[in-house]
């Protein structure tokens, strides 16, 4: 009888063995391979002449280059896309969170609005929230980029 049960286990072993799939599946990793484009949320932001890559900037860099508004940069996206649309929020080191400006075709953002909104008072260790970030393409597509936080040093 303990012959019958061994063999019935490697028989049943070998049958599993036989049925398992290999440790990788080949075909779902090529298929995975393929490079497709990037979507426009690949597109690198400025912040004026700031790469919003760099997360550290300091005050004055802050303040001069809202004056400028948030750009598009780089071969990534179709010619002729814009932004048009994105906020911009702070919360001091440690603090309260200041609701955010709303920013439209990209444009600058007055001193009177900075102060009005309390942004003048941004200083070492505050962040910044560039957020809601809308982009249009030349065939009318609007889509939403990644939020952008930068620190004040």
């Amino acid at each position: 009888m303990l012959k019958h049960i061994i063999m019935f286990l490697v028989i049943l072993l070998l049958a599993l063995a036989a049925s398992a799939q290999p440790y990788g599946d080949t075909a779902r990793a090529r298929q995975l391979a393929i490079i497709h484009p990037p979507p426009v949320n690949y597109c690198r932001m400025q912040l004026g002449y700031i790469d919003t890559n760099d997360a550290d900037i300091t005050r004055r860099q802050f303040l001069d280059n809202m004056q400028v508004g948030m750009r598009l940069v780089g071969d990534d996206f179709p010619p002729g896309t814009l932004v048009i649309e994105y906020y911009v929020s702070w919360q001091q080191k440690g603090g309260d969170y200041h609701n955010g400006i709303q920013v439209k075709n990209s444009a600058s953002v007055p001193q009177s609005t900075f102060r009005s909104n309390h942004f003048d008072n941004v200083k070492a260790g505050d962040k910044i929230f560039i957020e809601g970030i809308r982009v249009k393409q030349p065939d009318g597509k609007i889509r939403t980029m990644n939020s952008v936080i930068l620190t004040i040093i």
